[in-house]
């Protein structure tokens, strides 16, 4: 089992560099860059300011080198500056890990309240429709796309339910 996971693991490295590559490069074929961003902030338009904020981000460089480096950094766990609050990445993604734990936790709670039950029955109560609905349920439950269920939720307790209790 320990050589089946070292396995897995070390298959996950070209998956990662792979995706990785995507995704960078979807993000630099998209339509604007930081200047942009910035240009739209400080209503930077001339010339010579922005072939300096070109050279201050890399964007004057090869899209390889500019990966490249990212890259770097990255595994040096050096995610960079935040565009919008000019504090450390890394700073910002640690501050929203307990609320992603906490969020992870309900979730895996609500699951088991529900799974556990419907299994036990379902396994007690064989080919019978107490099974079939176990089955199907779970089915349901598992092919459900998550983005999708999630704004359902939003949807349904932010919205209908406030309009229903007001």
């Amino acid at each position: 089992m320990l050589i089946y996971t070292l396995n897995r693991m070390i298959q996950l490295i070209p998956v990662l560099l792979i995706v990785s590559v995507i995704v960078f490069s979807f993000v630099h074929f998209l339509p604007g860059d930081v200047i942009d961003v910035l240009a739209g902030e400080e209503d930077v338009e001339d010339p010579e300011v922005r072939a300096a904020l070109e050279k201050e981000f890399g964007l004057d460089k090869p899209i390889y080198v500019q990966y490249l480096a990212w890259l770097g950094r990255v595994l040096r766990a050096d995610f960079g500056i935040s565009l919008v609050t000019r504090r450390p990445i890394a700073i910002e993604l640690f501050e929203r890990i307990p609320a992603t734990v906490y969020l992870a936790l309900v979730g895996i709670g609500f699951s088991m309240i529900i799974a556990i039950p419907l299994g036990t029955i379902a396994s007690v109560k064989r080919n019978s429709l107490i099974d079939y609905i176990a089955q199907t349920t779970s089915l349901f439950g598992i092919s459900i796309p998550e983005f999708w269920f999630a704004i359902m939720c939003i949807l349904i307790f932010s919205l209908y339910l406030l309009k229903c209790c007001s």
